[in-house]
């Protein structure tokens, strides 16, 4: 069975039960061998370094007086376009109309 998990799903999906990301490959893993999966495949795709985001989020919610075509440039900028879905990333940050907007992608 293959199945794909987005960040936004595991934020919905028991965010009060998994403290961290450790945490949750690890349920991941245990889970798959509790139902005696013969193997397990875990890819992770990081499109913008955490701490480039999180440095990103602060100067959007700083800067909602700002034009936002200069925020959305520094975005695409950081992302790793060698990364699978990297231009849909760069689209969708491209077609965001608010700071709002910007900050959820």
């Amino acid at each position: 069975m293959h199945f794909k998990v987005t960040a936004r799903t595991i934020l919905h999906l028991g965010a009060e039960l998994i403290s961290s990301d450790g945490i949750a490959f690890y349920e991941l893993i245990k889970n798959a061998f509790d139902a005696n999966s013969k193997n397990v495949k875990i890819d992770i795709v990081i499109r913008i370094p955490s701490s480039k985001c999180k440095e990103l989020q602060k100067e959007i919610e700083k800067a909602q007086n700002l034009a936002i075509t200069d925020l959305k440039d520094k975005v695409i900028s950081s992302i790793n376009m060698t990364t699978p879905e990297s231009q849909a990333l760069k689209h969708q940050v491209l077609e965001a109309d608010s700071h709002n907007t910007l900050l959820d992608l």
